[in-house]
């Protein structure tokens, strides 16, 4: 295994597309106040980092762990999903091939952009919905299963 920088992370959409699936870290899996890892890059736009190995996906969030970051566990997701969720984010989608080494930041961002029930998917209550939009937001968390 290699050390590398941001520049061994693969951010082009048709290379991730690729891999059917990849391993993101999921923080709190399963509860109301899950989360997935993003880190700043360079561009200073946040990228959600995937991985295609879980050994690798595992480690890095080991790696977290010693920063003081709460428990994240990988967790297997599609790959075109993760692209989508990246996209409505406003966020880019990063993917660590299998058996490089990619280590987290050394500084991390003293607060998050984010906190619960404040993001802009969520503003409209379902009743005001389409039932395209309806439709849409239950694919996206079935896929999730």
């Amino acid at each position: 295994m290699q050390l590398h920088d941001d520049n061994a992370i693969e951010k082009r959409p048709s290379v991730i597309t690729q891999f059917r699936r990849a391993f993101a870290l999921i923080f709190n899996p399963g509860t109301p106040n899950e989360g997935i890892y993003s880190r700043r890059s360079a561009d200073g736009i946040d990228m959600i980092l995937c991985f295609e190995d879980e050994q690798d996906a595992q480690r890095y969030s080991i790696m977290l762990a010693a920063q003081d970051f709460p428990e994240a566990d990988p967790v297997e997701l599609d790959t075109h999903m993760l692209l989508e969720f990246s996209e409505e984010g406003g966020h880019t989608l990063g993917l660590v091939a299998k058996g490089k080494l990619v280590v987290p930041p050394e500084a991390n961002v003293p607060m998050f952009d984010w906190s619960p029930g404040t993001s802009e998917e969520g503003t409209l209550p379902p009743e005001e919905m389409s039932m395209d939009e309806l439709d849409q937001r239950r694919s996206m968390l079935e896929s999730l299963l």
